[in-house]
């Protein structure tokens, strides 16, 4: 009785253990990285219901001083916008907002503009939203944020932020 009452099964509700599955779900598909985003989208998919929308909040790690990533982050938002034109009524990808990317003169030549990337045309909606995450090493105040701040403001595209 006593292996009955202290067993895992008894302690958590149905819902629990189904957000621990997807959870558990989520972290074995983050080991997918080399399979490419397409993959990982198709097997998450198959994990919930066919009316789930997926918020994607992709992370500018070029500028964080913790090693190379795989690929960097230009060409990861190119494959996530790939991915997102085959599943637009799922996928609503934000962008990462980086003031660090927007001023840096390696990025922005060729007449290349990062800020103007992040403002490519609202209403085709390739992004839904713009990500900030001044943990990496910037402040949310950063002046050349300003430009993104007023096109978020004049076009309603929600801002989320992570401390």
């Amino acid at each position: 009785m006593l292996i009955n009452i202290l067993t895992l099964g008894n302690l958590f509700s149905v819902e629990t253990k189904a957000a621990f599955k997807r959870f558990r779900t989520i972290g074995r598909y983050a080991t997918y990285s080399k399979s490419g985003q397409r993959k990982v989208f198709d097997l998450l998919e198959k994990t919930y219901d066919t009316h789930t929308k997926f918020v994607v909040l992709p992370m500018d790690m070029d500028y964080m001083e913790a090693g190379k990533p795989i690929s960097n982050y230009m060409q990861q938002l190119d494959e996530l916008l790939k991915v997102t034109s085959n599943n637009r009524d799922q996928l609503l990808p934000f962008v990462f907002a980086d003031p660090r990317r927007i001023s840096d003169p390696k990025i922005n030549t060729n007449g290349f503009s990062y800020q103007k990337y992040i403002q490519r045309n609202p209403s085709k909606q390739n992004f839904h939203g713009i990500k900030l995450y001044p943990a990496l090493g910037y402040y949310p105040f950063d002046k050349n944020l300003i430009e993104t701040y007023k096109f978020a403001q004049e076009y309603q595209i929600p801002i989320t932020t992570l401390y």
